[in-house]
């Protein structure tokens, strides 16, 4: 799910407009239909008659996301037990550089697995 679809579903907790969540999300009217679409296609949101609703199905995925912030890093993470990600805290907070690359998001199984990827330099140097 992209950072504006996870938008969508926290501002339609109240029946919202296209025009209204064009206005909140600042998305194109082409880039807000798609994100929408797929929204609705996966039973995340529906359309009434006052706007586009949150489902249930949508609530569950947006109290699913956990975030965990310390020491100026924030891990958002799902799937994944809070030790596990405490533990990558950990192995992040001792290193002085880090590259953290990201991948777009989509329904791809593939891309799913790949969506994160930490880069280390110290851990590739040949001393």
């Amino acid at each position: 799910m992209t950072p504006a679809q996870r938008k969508i579903l926290e501002l339609t907790k109240k029946p919202k407009s296209f025009s209204e969540l064009k206005k909140d999300t600042g998305l194109t009217d082409g880039g807000l239909y798609k994100a929408l679409q797929s929204l609705e296609k996966n039973g995340y949101i529906t359309k009434t008659d006052l706007g586009y609703l949150i489902t249930t199905k949508g609530i569950k995925i947006i109290e699913e996301k956990k975030m965990f912030t310390q020491g100026g890093i924030t891990i958002i993470y799902e799937g994944i037990s809070e030790e596990k990600v405490k533990e990558i805290y950990k192995i992040l907070s001792n290193e002085n550089n880090f590259y953290i690359h990201a991948f777009r998001e989509s329904d791809h199984e593939l891309d799913k697995i790949l969506s994160l990827s930490i880069l280390i330099p110290e851990l590739f140097d040949n001393k």
